[in-house]
């Protein structure tokens, strides 16, 4: 923030496309609701979870507005290496290549400015490019959040739900041993529903807390939201057992 307490454009611009993000991730898991499309929708919500681990490693370096450059240098990077990738595809499989656009992109990867994420460099001269533009990984961000619930956050939505992201067997079992007989179908449906309304709840709060967390966007009304949220939760619990963990996680870990 300037001192008048304007940001400049560029970061509030920053700012704003985090939240846009947000909000993509938000409507997404919406457009899935109606289907019970939960499998689909925890990958969406471990989107959104990733960004605000990203935004509160951003809000813990000594300056805000370099780590929100490092961030956007990193983005140039990954931008430039699939670029080259889309270009070794289109190679291998016979279709034409712009080679001055694949020279110009191989030539920015010289940029000093990324060699920052250059962890090594091997023997034969391929770089070894950081994983991320923290250099960390999503488990050692959630051990350094302020917030204590975020390792739990994150075992709900790395491992007990990596198998729906990754499509492994387990996330079949449930349809390969479903029990039959009278109610089978109500009971399935209820589970669904269930599962379907813990992700809705758990996305709409974590839209909520990332957009706390963006310092050039006004405040929402946290009073308002709250108070709506704590209504919507006490309902879920009432009509399906999900949900009273997410309010008390934000009470305990994010209230000011």
């Amino acid at each position: 923030m300037t001192e008048a307490g304007v940001a400049p454009i560029g970061y509030a611009s920053f700012d704003r496309a985090i939240l846009n993000r947000g909000l993509n991730i938000l409507e997404a898991v919406r457009a899935l609701s109606p289907g019970l499309h939960w499998e689909a929708a925890s990958s969406s919500a471990r989107q959104l979870f990733e960004l605000i681990l990203n935004m509160e490693a951003l809000a813990a370096l000594p300056s805000r507005e370099e780590g929100s450059l490092r961030f956007g240098m990193y983005a140039l990077l990954q931008k430039a290496r699939m670029r080259l990738t889309e270009f070794d595809y289109n190679r291998s499989v016979g279709r034409q290549v712009d080679e001055a656009k694949a020279a110009e992109t191989s030539a920015f990867l010289e940029n000093p400015g990324l060699d920052v994420f250059k962890e090594r460099v091997k023997p034969d001269g391929t770089v070894i490019w950081a994983r991320s533009w923290t250099g960390k990984q999503p488990w050692d961000l959630a051990k350094g959040s302020p917030n204590p619930h975020r390792t739990d956050q994150y075992n709900q939505l790395f491992v007990a739900w990596s198998e729906e992201t990754h499509a492994a067997p387990v996330a079949l079992m449930g349809a390969m041993m479903r029990a039959g007989g009278p109610g089978w179908a109500e009971d399935y449906l209820q589970n669904e529903l269930r599962e379907m309304a813990q992700i809705l709840l758990m996305v709409i709060h974590q839209y909520l807390e990332l957009w706390t967390l963006l310092v050039n966007i006004p405040d929402p009304d946290h009073a308002a939201w709250q108070d709506w949220f704590k209504r919507m939760n006490e309902y879920t619990f009432a009509r399906w057992g999900v949900g009273s963990d997410v309010i008390a996680n934000y009470e305990d870990g994010n209230s000011t």
